[in-house]
């Protein structure tokens, strides 16, 4: 009896670690901005809601560079228009624009930002228009500026939450403020006479390599972005805590 508490207790001090370590490696939720490129004087700024599953509720400032972007039109984000096409959910989101180079923006859900398999399974009619959601990279909305003629190289916009609401509880953060390059700021200097070479200084025929000569040189493989790893920590906890338990009674059935 006395080597059965012995492992329970075990059993209990592994499930907490297993826990912790699951809720350290689970991302943060975070709201993002991706620029996409400028065409006919215009760009789209992408506002995503990242490893966000549990999100009820927002209210965040964009705020960006007025001599260089001018305000034109936001619409809701791709996955947000098909939560509409759920039985049980909805997205409901707000914008106001009254303060130069500041867009106010809020939303809730009706219930809260499900996960990708919940999405799919409440579609209110599949087979006229099946709910195919990227929950961990929710696209909420896009904002459409006009870019102004100016002689700036880039302009940003960065992100404030100032209230939100998560079913867990979890804090919501602001991400990186997104960048969009214009135009190259530094030009490259002309070369001087100093620097020319003069006909002395011109190779010969002797010193040009055989044109037999390849280089073997391959370029190096592009790193593939990984994939979010928090649900999957998630799991092995659990799996290791019922595997656990289960050695626990089987000692304590064996003890008896």
């Amino acid at each position: 009896m006395k080597l059965a508490k012995k492992v329970l207790a075990a059993v209990m001090a592994i499930a907490m670690i297993a826990g912790l370590s699951a809720m350290a490696f689970a991302a943060s939720p975070t709201v993002t901005l991706e620029f996409g490129e400028v065409k006919n004087g215009t760009v789209k700024l992408n506002v995503y809601f990242d490893d966000a599953v549990g999100l009820k509720s927002w209210d965040v400032d964009f705020k960006y560079d007025d001599t260089v972007l001018t305000y034109k039109s936001m619409a809701k984000g791709a996955d947000a228009k098909q939560v509409e096409n759920t039985a049980d959910n909805s997205f409901t989101d707000d914008k106001k624009t009254s303060e130069a180079g500041t867009i106010q923006y809020s939303g809730y859900f009706k219930e809260n930002l499900w996960d990708a398999k919940t999405f799919a399974d409440n579609a209110a009619d599949p087979d006229e228009a099946p709910v195919n959601i990227n929950s961990t990279h929710f696209q909420a909305a896009v904002i459409t500026f006009t870019v102004n003629d100016t002689d700036k190289s880039s302009a940003t916009v960065s992100v404030t939450v100032k209230t939100f609401g998560h079913e867990s509880g979890a804090t919501l953060t602001a991400g990186d403020a997104a960048t969009l390059k214009l135009k190259d700021d530094t030009t490259p200097p002309e070369p001087s006479s100093k620097d020319e070479p003069s006909s002395k200084d011109e190779p010969s025929s002797k010193d040009e390599p055989a044109s037999s000569e390849k280089t073997t040189d391959t370029p190096n493989p592009t790193t593939k972005p990984q994939p979010n790893t928090g649900d999957n920590m998630a799991l092995a906890a659990a799996a290791a805590v019922v595997i656990l338990a289960g050695a626990a009674f089987v000692v304590s059935k064996k003890r008896k």
